[in-house]
């Protein structure tokens, strides 16, 4: 179903005024983002976070390397980075299927490293675990 659909109006063009109902209309449609220790039996969660990034095409070569992760392990809660990657892609691949991701993270160990500080500075900052999506 397209948002307007089901909102009765379509999405705005303005960055600014997108982002913040994009966020409400998640966490008030979403039962995982209303209720997420009801699913994974967390203690204590306030809600799922969104994040939102602008993506980059055509920086696919041999240096490329992206994917989706979080800072709790879904399965168990464990506060640690939990997510897969892909060489040499694109985002849209890591979402469409169309490639086995991998813990591909460790072979770039010094953007894992940097990608590791960042997170814990955000979870740090935000003290609540947040869902991150990275383009390397």
């Amino acid at each position: 179903m397209k948002v307007y659909e089901w909102r009765g109006q379509s999405s705005p063009s303005d960055l600014w005024e997108h982002c913040p109902r994009s966020r409400h209309e998640h966490r008030g449609r979403v039962p995982y983002a209303k209720h997420p220790s009801s699913t994974v039996s967390f203690i204590g969660t306030k809600g799922a976070t969104v994040s939102m990034q602008t993506r980059v095409y055509g920086n696919i070569n041999v240096d490329s390397l992206t994917g989706v992760l979080v800072t709790l392990n879904p399965a168990n809660g464990e506060s640690n980075l939990y997510g897969e990657a892909l060489l040499n892609t694109q985002c849209k691949d890591v979402v469409a299927g169309i490639r086995t991701p991998s813990r591909s993270w460790q072979r770039m160990p010094a953007v894992y490293k940097q990608l590791d500080e960042t997170v814990h500075t955000l979870d740090t900052r935000f003290l609540h675990p947040t869902v991150h999506a990275a383009n390397a």
